[in-house]
Parts: C-alpha cells; sequence; structure tokens
C-alpha cells in the first residue's frame, strides 16, 4: 500500500489517498516513483479499520527495479505507530543493543490487523529498520515522522535528488553490495542500488562480523538497508542488525 500517488501519467500532481472525493474512487493513479507508470487505485475508501490508501492494479506492472517494489513486511501507516519518542539517535541505540536481545522487537506482517486502530497506535512502535523502511517508502518525503522529515531520515533511490555526493549523518541507507577487503575488514556499497553515484566504506568492529555480513552478502544482487552513523561515506557497523537485505517482489 501506499499513502501517496501520482494523479497522472505525466507525474505531475502528486494527491494523498486521505484526499480523494468519492467520485473519483474509480480514477486510476500511478506509481509514486516519477520512473514508475504502474497504475494505482484507491482502497479501504470507507473502511472504519485501516486508512484509505493506494495499491497497484494485478494487471499492471512496475517499471524494473523500481523503488517502490519491494517486500514490505511491516506496515507503513504512520497512524498505526506512536512516534512521540522517536528519534534517529536512540532507534540507533536500541538496534545496536537489541541483537541478542529475545523479544526486543516484536514484528508484524501488515496482513494480520486483528485490532481496532486506536489498539494499533498503543501498541506499535519504531523498533526495527523494516518499519522505519516502510513508512519512509509509502510516505511522502516531506511528510514527518516526530518533526523529522522522510527525505532527511532516508537515503535511498526514493531520495537519491538530496544525495548526490555524500551522505553523512544517521541514515538509513538503501544501496547494492559491490566488493570486499579482506585486510582492512570492509565492504563496500554503492549508491543508490540503482545507478552508480558514489561507493560507500562500511567498516565493522569485529574480525567475526565481518565474516558473517560478507558471507551472507557476498553477491547479493537485491536492495541492502544500512541503519548507521555515517561520515562522509564512511561508518562503522556494531551489530548484524544494522543491515538488513531486502526482497524485490
Amino acid at each position: 500500500m501506499s499513502f501517496i500517488a501520482y494523479n497522472e501519467e505525466e507525474h505531475i500532481n502528486k494527491r494523498y489517498a486521505a484526499d480523494v472525493r468519492p467520485e473519483e474512487q474509480d480514477h486510476i493513479f500511478y506509481c509514486p516513483n516519477p520512473k514508475c507508470n504502474c497504475k494505482f487505485t484507491v482502497s479501504a475508501f470507507n473502511s472504519n479499520k485501516i486508512r484509505t490508501h493506494f495499491v497497484k492494479l494485478p494487471s499492471s506492472d512496475h517499471v524494473e527495479r523500481c523503488w517502490y517494489n519491494v517486500v514490505l513486511t511491516d506496515t507503513g501507516d504512520k497512524e498505526n505507530y506512536d512516534t512521540s519518542d522517536f528519534s534517529p539517535e536512540s532507534l540507533l541505540n536500541n538496534i545496536q543493543k537489541s541483537e541478542g536481545r529475545r523479544g526486543f522487537v516484536k514484528k508484524r506482517s501488515i496482513y494480520s490487523v486483528a485490532r481496532s486502530a486506536d489498539e494499533e497506535k498503543r501498541q506499535l512502535y519504531i523498533h526495527t529498520i523494516r518499519q522505519l523502511y516502510a513508512i519512509c517508502i509509502e510516505n511522502d518525503d516531506d511528510d514527518k515522522i516526530n518533526g523529522i522529515m522522510v527525505k532527511y531520515i532516508l537515503a535511498g533511490r526514493k531520495t537519491s535528488y538530496l544525495y548526490t555526493k555524500y551522505i553523512s549523518g544517521i541514515k538509513l541507507v538503501e544501496c547494492s553490495y559491490y566488493s570486499y577487503d579482506s585486510e582492512k575488514n570492509f565492504i563496500r556499497f554503492r549508491f543508490p542500488y540503482e545507478g552508480n553515484h558514489f561507493m560507500l566504506l562500511v567498516y565493522f568492529e569485529t574480525k567475526d562480523l565481518f565474516k558473517e555480513m560478507r558471507k551472507q552478502l557476498y553477491e547479493y544482487k537485491q536492495p541492502v538497508l544500512i541503519y548507521a552513523s555515517w561520515n562522509n561515506n564512511q561508518t562503522t557497523i556494531k551489530t548484524k542488525t544494522q543491515i538488513v537485505p531486502l526482497k524485490a517482489r
């Protein structure tokens, strides 16, 4: 699902699903990716359980490597989350401490909604990289998470117009595996996933962590998410929970 789409095939005017009028329920909208003409329609228009959103028409396909065409296991509906205490710093700290703590992250599929919207809002918090990514993908770049615009949280294909030379600060980066250096314990990633703008160097606190991630990511062809504090295209990873391989649909 998406909460933003384009009103016409030329991708000129963005529309929020919440603003669609009753007489527009049969209107054809278009993928939020300006480079993709996949057709969308509005869904859950009169639902009192989930928010009105856009969905892809079964007969329409995304362009190859469309940034919206990824498998999301968590909801991106901001209204389902309590984000009042969210900050990039606190999420990074929690993710780095979460490894080995059973029950710390409570994952829930977006297709298993069995509670009221109010109950969901009380229960869901942003605890994982996948949750944060889902919110960033399904909402507009200028939408905010506790006062911070999506485009200043996510550095990926969706927001690559902002990140043309370097990445710094705490960012959720969507990139692709490129190569590794066993002597210096780092992996090179290409940013963005689609394209070849510049390289990212990811170091690891331990040799064992480097070997584990190298084995997992070697020749991996799908997008990779990395949540870390970056300094001019470089970072050091403390735990494997900071890196999440994605899959296209």
